[in-house]
């Protein structure tokens, strides 16, 4: 059997945080409920201190609320993080405590 390449490995590493977050969310949107379609997995948080394929700093959204509406997460900025902190208060306060302990 071959051995993997590092790009090998993070490709799969990839994949399965996606289906974590697929998984998490139950194959629905965070933010409108939609769940036909396409869907995007969105970082919620990114850098050195939290790792990036944790499912627990992800969250899945359609591709308008992902990309394209004034509040979505990429256009949004603050209002989408005002939103999320606001409707997922729960998740949101398990987050920060896993930040504050790193």
């Amino acid at each position: 059997m071959k051995k993997k390449t590092p790009k090998q490995l993070l490709a799969k590493q990839k994949k399965w945080w996606k289906e974590q977050v697929r998984s998490n969310w139950n194959n629905t949107c965070a933010k409108c409920g939609k769940s036909d379609g396409k869907l995007d997995t969105h970082h919620l948080f990114y850098g050195k201190e939290l790792r990036w394929y944790d499912p627990i700093v992800g969250v899945l959204l359609c591709v308008r609320c992902h990309k394209f509406s004034d509040s979505s997460a990429h256009r949004g900025g603050l209002l989408f993080y005002d939103w999320f902190f606001t409707e997922h208060k729960e998740l949101a306060n398990i987050i920060l405590d896993k930040i504050k302990g790193l």
